[in-house]
């Protein structure tokens, strides 16, 4: 019996036995998951970087159900001052995964990895991480051909404002903040401005996009602006503006990324972050929290972890930027 399911975005699904029943299979502990989620394969395929799209992926049983780490269309980009942004599978907006009671010999599991530390180890671990918001959504391509798809309309509406919730934020940082925009105009340039919960930022030259020639094969040209600044609450609205000596011919927001310092903080029952930290300290999370590291979609490794107070501790024995969900 086969199954096939969706994941909306990155992150930990539960199947629960019932919905497993209801589906067709009359024993959920003999359910596995197979499949490589929505992440993009290359456009070129070679022995080296061959990917078997069904593999069979590692799971957690439970008395609820099937949990299962889930790889979204979207991943993580990394800029060149450090911060991050999102790139997204142009040829699908959800990832697919298949389900089967076939027998299997080899099943992957979750393994532990991790030194235990004490809890008086908790002064030298790291409490917070940098997180993003995103907003992007691909509705126009102008030129009709490749993989660049646009957002919002901005030649009839040329002020927008655009809502995110900044949750855990420590607000003795600084916000970051990159957008990229495109327009087209013949003969003048076109200007952004932005403001911040109503208060206008400081301009800077990548505010500015210059005009196009009257020619039908360039259909705009692209900015990609940077603003940092600090706000006191964990709600901001970004307010995007573009203006033109001449007529806009065509202007259209890409998208908007903020990245922000938030505390490591478990408040709704899941949490991802990423770090380079080593030992790292979640407040709200008890001995009954499991963390994962998902640096390796296909390779999910649990930590140990250590209670503290209303925290807890773990140390992770793999070096680098580190990829996690509790």
């Amino acid at each position: 019996n086969w199954v096939k399911i969706s994941v909306p975005s990155s992150g930990v699904y539960l199947i629960t036995n019932s919905n497993l029943q209801k589906w067709g299979f009359s024993d959920p502990s003999k359910v596995h998951i197979y499949g490589y989620g929505g992440k993009r394969i290359p456009d070129v395929l070679s022995n080296s970087n061959y990917i078997d799209d069904l593999p069979v992926i590692q799971s957690l049983k439970t008395d609820k159900g099937l949990v299962f780490y889930g790889v979204g269309p979207e991943s993580d980009t990394s800029t060149e001052d450090n911060y991050y942004t999102k790139t997204f599978n142009p040829f699908t907006t959800v990832g697919y995964y298949f389900l089967s009671d076939r027998d299997l010999t080899d099943i992957p599991e979750i393994t532990s990895i991790g030194d235990v530390i004490e809890a008086s180890d908790k002064e030298n671990a790291t409490t917070s991480f940098i997180d993003c918001r995103h907003h992007e959504v691909e509705l126009v391509n102008h030129g009709e051909t490749g993989h660049l798809l646009l957002g919002e309309d901005f030649k009839y509406t040329p002020s927008q404002t655009f809502k995110f919730d900044l949750p855990d934020i420590d607000n003795n940082q600084e916000v970051w903040m990159e957008c990229q925009f495109m327009t087209k105009t013949f003969g003048a340039t076109s200007t952004l401005s932005f403001t911040v919960n109503g208060e206008t930022l400081s301009s800077n030259n990548t505010d500015r996009i210059s005009s196009c020639s009257n020619s039908a094969y360039i259909h705009g040209k692209l900015t990609t602006t940077r603003h940092s600044f600090n706000i006191s609450s964990d709600q901001v609205n970004i307010g995007i503006k573009i203006s033109s000596s001449v007529t806009l011919q065509k202007a259209n927001l890409n998208y908007i990324t903020l990245n922000y310092t938030r505390k490591l903080k478990l408040n709704n029952g899941l949490l991802a972050f990423k770090s380079h930290s080593p030992i790292l300290a979640i407040e709200g999370a008890t001995e009954a929290t499991h963390v994962w590291d998902i640096t390796t979609p296909n390779k999910i490794h649990s930590l140990n972890t250590t209670t503290s107070g209303n925290s807890i501790l773990f140390k992770n024995s793999l070096s680098g930027n580190r990829n996690y969900v509790a």
